[in-house]
């Protein structure tokens, strides 16, 4: 833990007690009324100039002629877009991400025969276990417009059972919707203990698959004539496997190469499982035989490095300056005048194909959601791997890569509702179903979309906008961005923090540093955005076995810069100023 974030996190946090952040203004009323909007039911359908109505965590009333409630809280939509909340079909949202350290085997452990919870085998363990209502990733997702997750906790083979919860409450008693709805299976192995190979795992699935059908049908022949037969007995490990063999509740098994999806359906032909893969990040070669065999499945969200424009923007923007350093810039065409050393290495025929082979698997990955959609296999998303920052951009990837906008909307909302059997109360905007709304400035498929507002379960949550001004014209910053900065963080209630920001880069390519007067200790962000005089960027921090998203957005004049710094996606927010005290050559 980095001591200086836990520094300004204590501090914020505690003047939380004093002054109440947007997100978290209590709510006056629970009656709630947004005019004059574009009202996306559902995928294709739209009731443009509409009004939507929540009363008591309900969608009371939806149309163009509809009676507001005297006592409604007005948002006039002035013809923003309103959506369905988001739907995760898979995540670990709510459940803290401590690294899990691969250790040494235990003392005393057979390697053959370890312990089943040290060989991941916790069928029996429950979300609600780990589940934190403070978790920083419950209101990162929700500032993304998510307001449901299907939470599978976090292990290897049969990490445990799965639940659907509400982005927002105070407890897990508030959060949970549907509870142990599903069990989170893999074909992960132990390290260094049996099973520690993939053979050895399809094995133990096996083997405690067939024990649990026998165990089942024991105890049921036990409780009809009990006489003669030895009283079961039976560990929490089999019993929890019950539901799963009886077919009552589905394995979500992680399949995301093309290998692991073949044997997961293999094994669920064999033993006969209700199955639902997701994760899948190579799915389009088996798209024929997931279509035939009717597998549910959910697309993995995260895309591989260097696969989006963005991330090839920047890699080329990259390789440009490093052209620029070496004096290999394009207008030189005198091949004479360059050092033989300096020479562009011709590609050889094997680096030609290895280069092509790279760039078709990526177009194949960025597309396999259109290809799913090509072949009308309904579809839903899995955040368990993708970082929240990346949701957006990854998705609008996919679109531009020919998935439609009615499907991704749809894995986002209706299909993950069908999947998780809540489509009676969420998915679309319909009279009767829980109020779980997002309220965007625009089309949420434009690139400058914010969400303005989300409701969870009725209850509002207003988020921060970003403001980016342009001072000098579009695009271009007033001031030199790169150099070491002082700011100093106003804390609400308390002293102010103050330290040092280093932004290093140029152009569109920045890493930053930042410290606090107080601390030596340093923290390294190598993802910073830069758009014209607006420089943001995100960490996160643990601090009480809390993991809390730190994000800050400054804009630039000349030597000058304000801004703000947000705890957890807005719950709380502080005013940042700073002033450059050098330059990159000082």
């Amino acid at each position: 833990m980095v001591k200086h974030l836990s520094l300004l996190l204590l501090l914020l946090l505690s003047a939380l007690s004093q002054s109440w952040g947007q997100d978290d203004v209590p709510d006056v009323t629970s009656t709630f009324a947004i005019t004059n909007a574009n009202i996306i039911v559902k995928p294709g359908q739209i009731i443009e100039g509409g009004t939507i109505v929540i009363k008591d965590g309900l969608i009371h009333q939806v149309g163009k002629s509809v009676t507001i409630p005297i006592d409604a809280e007005v948002i006039a939509g002035d013809s923003m877009f309103v959506y369905a909340g988001f739907i995760a079909a898979a995540s670990h949202a709510g459940i803290p991400s401590k690294e899990e350290k691969r250790q040494g085997r235990p003392e005393g452990v057979k390697v053959s025969d370890p312990p089943n919870d040290v060989a991941g085998i916790t069928p029996q363990k429950s979300i609600r276990e780990t589940l934190k209502h403070n978790d920083g990733s419950i209101a990162a997702l929700r500032k993304q417009g998510f307001t449901i997750s299907h939470t599978l906790p976090k292990g290897r083979m049969m990490a445990g059972r799965g639940s659907i919860i509400l982005l927002d409450g105070e407890s897990a008693d508030d959060m949970i919707l549907r509870e142990d709805v599903s069990l989170a299976g893999s074909l992960k192995s132990a390290p260094r203990i049996y099973p520690g190979t993939t053979i050895g795992v399809l094995a133990k699935w096996r083997q405690l698959y067939r024990q649990a059908d026998l165990a089942k049908d024991h105890e049921k022949k036990y409780k009809m004539a009990p006489s003669g037969m030895k009283r079961p007995s039976f560990s929490q490990e089999i019993k929890s496997l019950y539901p799963v063999v009886n077919q009552e509740v589905p394995v979500f098994f992680s399949g995301p190469k093309q290998m692991d999806l073949h044997r997961a359906m293999q094994l669920q032909k064999e033993l006969g499982f209700k199955m639902v893969a997701m994760d899948i990040e190579q799915g389009w070669k088996l798209i024929p035989r997931l279509k035939s065999s009717g597998t549910t499945a959910i697309l993995g969200m995260n895309l591989p490095k260097g696969a989006t424009k963005k991330d090839k923007k920047k890699d080329k923007k990259k390789g440009d300056d490093a052209k620029e350093e070496k004096g290999e810039k394009e207008d030189v065409g005198d091949e004479d005048k360059k050092k033989p050393e300096e020479k562009k290495e011709e590609l050889t025929e094997e680096k030609k194909a290895l280069k092509k082979r790279i760039k078709s698997s990526q177009a194949d990955y960025v597309g396999q959601a259109a290809a799913f959609e090509k072949a009308a296999i309904p579809f839903g998303f899995s955040l368990t791997k993708v970082k929240t920052a990346d949701i957006k951009k990854n998705l609008m990837a996919m679109v531009e890569a020919g998935l439609s906008e009615d499907a991704a909307l749809a894995a986002l909302t209706t299909n993950p509702a069908k999947i998780l059997g809540i489509s009676s109360m969420a998915g679309t905007l319909e009279k009767g179903k829980m109020a779980n709304i997002i309220v965007a400035d625009t089309s949420y498929f434009k690139e400058k979309v914010n969400i303005k507002y989300v409701f969870v379960d009725g209850h509002k949550h207003e988020m921060e906008v970003k403001k980016k001004e342009k001072k000098k014209g579009e695009g271009e910053a007033t001031g030199e961005i790169a150099g070491t900065w002082s700011y100093v963080v106003d804390v609400p209630g308390d002293s102010p923090v103050e330290g040092k920001l280093k932004l290093i880069g140029a152009d569109d390519s920045y890493t930053a540093e930042i410290t606090t007067d107080t601390d030596s200790d340093m923290i390294e962000i190598s993802e910073v955005e830069v758009d014209g005089n607006n420089v943001s960027f995100a960490f996160t921090t643990d601090i009480d076995g809390q993991t809390m998203p730190i994000s800050m957005s400054i804009d630039i004049t000349d030597d000058e810069f304000e801004g703000t710094v947000s705890i957890a996606g807005g719950m709380m927010t502080a005013p940042i100023t700073g002033s450059k005290t050098s330059t990159p050559n000082e």
